[in-house]
């Protein structure tokens, strides 16, 4: 039982987990709208912190955000 609590626990840790660059500073970075490529750039930075990739804070997370920017063809 312990175990299935810290199971469960995780995921809702993961699930709630919100990273320091926001799909609104994406947008107003890129001059984007709304869309699934916004969601997607949030998503790998969101990965990448909890892979330990990144550190949990903005100014990585935001040079990741450009480089994946660049990497799809996004400029400002």
């Amino acid at each position: 039982m312990r175990e299935k609590m810290r199971d469960l626990e995780e995921r809702d840790r993961v699930r709630n987990f919100q990273p320091p660059i926001t799909g609104d500073i994406i947008m107003k970075t890129y001059n984007l709208p709304p869309s699934s490529v916004v969601g997607e750039i949030k998503e790998v930075i969101k990965n990448a912190i909890l892979d330990g990739i990144i550190p949990n804070d903005y100014d990585a997370a935001y040079r990741l955000m450009e480089d994946e920017a660049t990497r799809r063809g996004i400029t400002h």
